[in-house]
């Protein structure tokens, strides 16, 4: 009976999860930085490199949206492919909640790779790369940019099933209520902000239950200084054909009261 060795259990694993089959789980502390070591060294040794060319056409994807000094977005996008430099057109193309496809473009203004944990430095970003980007104004997390080989795949999560409404305390401050919003719908896409059509001081948004709502009032109180109240908690109603069908009767046609 053949027994692993140690070198042969890592590449094991390593193996099996690079092809989604286990899911090593590490333990540690962020604040305090304890057992980031293993973590870094799992991420190293267990996860697949990319290997795409730099040549091939950009792919990336944003996974967050920050506001730098002046509130100006701040997108992090991470390289599959390709490159990305100040002054470069962009395409980003978003799925909603429907599994619509959207596109629109946006110019590179400023970049910042990361090299290292959180230095960065302003050079041309390359695949396997982390970077900041500015000039993108319309961008959410979740867009893919660049050049797609089919529709972006939809989320893992499926979309919040609740729903409420958002209103201030104070009816002058709706117009600060919404561009806090605006930000924060940048940063999670699913609460699929829109206007209240009853009140334009109030806004809906989807939830994931009672604790988000809490939340999201705190956030808009601590971050944005507005103190909001909600409408009672409601189910979103989402009807989907699942076939179509046909069918004919006909009436006596002798008749003169046949149509």
């Amino acid at each position: 009976e053949h027994v692993l060795t140690e070198k042969e259990y890592a590449e094991e694993l390593a193996a099996q999860t690079a092809r989604g089959l286990v899911h090593p789980v590490y333990f540690g502390s962020a604040l305090t930085g304890e057992g980031l070591d293993h973590l870094v060294h799992g991420i190293r040794e267990l996860l697949p490199s990319v290997h795409a060319s730099q040549d091939a056409p950009l792919r990336a994807t944003v996974f967050k949206v920050d506001r730098g000094a002046r509130g100006e977005a701040v997108a992090y996008l991470r390289l599959v492919s390709g490159t990305l430099g100040t002054r470069d057109s962009v395409t980003l193309h978003r799925v909603d909640h429907t599994g619509r496809v959207t596109e629109h473009a946006g110019r590179i203004t400023a970049l910042r790779v990361f090299e290292h944990g959180s230095a960065t430095s302003e050079t041309r970003a390359t695949a396997g790369d982390i970077a900041q980007a500015w000039g993108l104004k319309d961008v959410r997390v979740g867009d893919r940019a660049g050049h797609l080989d089919g529709p972006p795949p939809r989320n893992f999560f499926a979309p919040p099933s609740l729903e409420t409404v958002i209103r201030p305390e104070r009816p002058e401050e709706a117009g600060r209520l919404h561009a806090a919003l605006r930000m924060l719908d940048e940063q999670d896409p699913s609460i699929d902000l829109r206007q209240d059509e009853e009140n334009a001081a109030g806004a809906v948004v989807r939830l994931y239950g009672e604790v988000q709502k809490e939340i999201l009032g705190s956030t808009l109180a601590e971050s944005f200084g507005v103190r909001v109240r909600f409408d009672p908690t409601r189910t979103v109603c989402i009807e989907k054909p699942v076939g179509t069908g046909e069918a004919l009767i006909e009436l006596d046609t002798r008749t003169h009261n046949y149509f």
